[in-house]
């Protein structure tokens, strides 16, 4: 079975403010080190989120998130695996990919 595969380097915009200098690469209100692999836990977080620094991989598996997004402002090429149903939803934000 291949799973989906989204290879952007994307930047989806929110009106929720960021405190201090801007995060790489957040979802959520969760910053992500991206110099390490790992999960990232929230109790705003429904379903699993996994980081591999090495591949600039971002795995969602069954996640829902309410009035949030995904935020990449620094890694170039990220990737996001795309596992099981998952719904983000944000009424403000809006999608930029170059």
């Amino acid at each position: 079975m291949h799973l989906p595969l989204i290879k952007l380097k994307l930047l989806l915009l929110t009106t929720f403010p960021l405190i201090g200098q801007a995060q790489e690469l957040s979802i959520g209100n969760i910053a992500i080190d991206i110099t390490k692999s790992g999960d990232i836990h929230s109790a705003d977080i429904k379903g699993s989120v996994h980081f591999d620094a090495d591949t600039k991989t971002l795995t969602l598996d069954n996640v829902v998130l309410q009035n949030a997004s995904i935020r990449n402002l620094q890694v170039d090429w990220l990737s996001i695996r795309i596992k099981g149903k998952n719904h983000i939803t944000n009424k403000t934000g809006a999608l930029l990919a170059h």
